[in-house]
């Protein structure tokens, strides 16, 4: 079981050294700044923040099913606090047995079926899920107070923890790849800490979303030395909740789950493994229907968050498809999706990012991510598919020639890629620049592949042009046309270090 902590909520702005006192300016310059947003989003406050309004159903659960030893702050005597369950203690062999002994000591607690629908007119969250910033705050404290671990292994970090967690992973990662509202993530959370009855997809999505904020916190100033292993014990605990889930239909938040997944696996020790999960992610989205437009609902925010989880797993499945040299599960043909929009102002879409010395410096780095998503796809439909082999190498170097203007036609379109490493260093917060060095890396690792395959002469078939034989090869050759990329990549790589970042992506 991870072992929480009260941590520092946000990265602060690049700065070679930040002193105390201006750390914690900027950290309540930042956290003063996403309330804002979070407020202006959600209106006007919801009258059921008051702790006092939490259903009784809620408490009786809590004391229910809290461990006899379990130290209640606020209660007297001799009790001593259950020792959690850790990673070490549950290994993965054996969770899966332990999981279903588990249900059946609940009762069934986790509901096979899939959460609520979400009944959402005009973008404005019906009540269930209209919340102000301090909702989720104070329902999750007030259920803190009577026990922060329901029975065992079905464990919830204390109130404030998993806030701080929240908003991390609201505005360090959902704010760029917009997996999630923020209101439905809101929603699965709250469900969780207020009833133990909540269903298993609200169970995935809160562990996998304080999953991926330990991720984010362990590349920050104010990691921890527990953050990486917390992270795998989400994950890990995710996973063997998975199988059961994958019997239900398809649903919008079991491919977010899936893609969450995929994240977090792709930031450790089993990054291989990921691709799998983006794949099965792609074929649910097919199944339904989202690839066409035909299907996606009426409302405005509801139909945002479908295409935007729709681009997000098109996105991904391209790029892990193009590295192995492997075909994608969605061909651009059959697409009818709109684009996310490069100027739209939700703030939980791409955001849009100032580089300060720029006129209309300004960029949306979830539409690059598309857009550059797309020309991969032609890649490999055009490239390296198997009809591919059969075109005379002519018409393979035209391919390949229209492909790489369309490369210098999206490097063209962004202010960013014009913009110098160090104003970009100045202008920009920690976490947005790790997502720009992924970014530049894979326009850069497609960039290369293309020039590699082309020196080689490979077209059509699977090379690893990164393999230490490739490389070799390669280095006797000329690969002039990608030196410039190759030295904007490693000047920007060169302010994980002065900047005090690190990165696992």
């Amino acid at each position: 079981m991870p072992n929480p902590r009260r941590p520092l909520l946000y990265n602060g702005k690049t700065a070679s050294k930040v002193s105390g006192s201006e750390s914690s300016s900027e950290l309540a310059e930042r956290v003063k700044h996403l309330e804002e947003l979070l407020t202006e989003l959600q209106g006007i406050k919801s009258s059921s923040s008051n702790p006092s309004d939490i259903s009784s159903t809620g408490r009786s659960h809590a004391s229910d099913t809290t461990s006899s030893n379990v130290v209640v702050p606020g209660r007297t005597g001799q009790q001593t606090t259950a020792k959690p369950t850790t990673p070490e203690d549950v290994p993965l062999q054996h969770a899966l047995a332990e999981d279903d002994m588990l249900l059946a000591s609940l009762g069934e607690r986790f509901s096979l079926e899939g959460p609520p629908p979400f009944d959402v007119l005009d973008g404005t969250p019906h009540d269930q899920y209209q919340m102000s910033v301090d909702d989720l705050t104070s329902t999750a404290i007030a259920f803190a107070q009577e026990a922060s671990m329901i029975s065992g292994r079905c464990y919830l970090p204390p109130a404030d923890d998993a806030y701080a967690l929240l908003m991390e992973f609201l505005s360090d990662f959902n704010s760029k790849v917009p997996l999630i509202a923020p209101q439905h993530i809101y929603a699965h959370m709250r469900h969780c800490y207020s009833s133990g009855d909540a269903p298993r997809l609200s169970w995935m999505l809160t562990y996998l979303t304080l999953g991926i904020a330990h991720r984010l916190r362990a590349m920050s100033l104010f990691s921890g030395p527990d953050d990486m292993k917390q992270a795998d014990w989400y994950l890990n605990q995710s996973l063997v909740k998975l199988p059961s889930l994958l019997m239900q239909e398809p649903s919008l938040e079991l491919v977010q789950a899936l893609l969450a997944v995929s994240v977090l696996l792709q930031t450790s020790s089993r990054s291989r493994r990921a691709a799998l999960f983006v794949s099965n992610a792609m074929h649910m989205l097919q199944a339904l229907g989202y690839h066409d437009g035909q299907t996606l609902e009426r409302n405005v925010l509801r139909r945002r968050e479908q295409q935007y989880v729709f681009w997000i797993a098109f996105e991904m499945d391209t790029d892990m498809s193009l590295a192995t040299m492997r075909q994608s599960a969605q061909r651009r043909s059959e697409i009818a999706v709109a684009l996310p929009d490069e100027y739209d102002t939700d703030w939980w879409s791409g955001a849009c990012t100032p580089v300060a010395t720029e006129p209309g410096g300004s960029f949306n780095l979830f539409a690059l991510n598309t857009s550059l998503a797309l020309i991969q796809a032609e890649a490999l439909e055009d490239l390296f598919s198997v009809d591919s082999r059969s075109y005379p190498s002519s018409v393979l170097h035209a391919n390949l020639q229209a492909i790489l203007l369309q490369l210098q036609a999206w490097r063209r379109k962004s202010v960013v890629f014009s913009a110098e490493v160090q104003e970009l260093y100045i202008s920009m917060y920690r976490s947005d620049i790790v997502h720009l060095i992924v970014l530049e890396a894979t326009y850069f690792r497609t960039l290369y592949q293309l020039h590699a395959v082309s020196v080689l002469g490979h077209f059509g078939a699977k090379l690893d042009v990164f393999s230490g034989d490739s490389l070799r090869t390669l280095a006797a050759l000329d690969m002039t046309s990608c030196v410039a990329d190759a030295r904007r990549l490693l000047s920007l790589s060169a302010l994980v270090a002065g900047a005090n970042i690190s990165t696992t992506w």
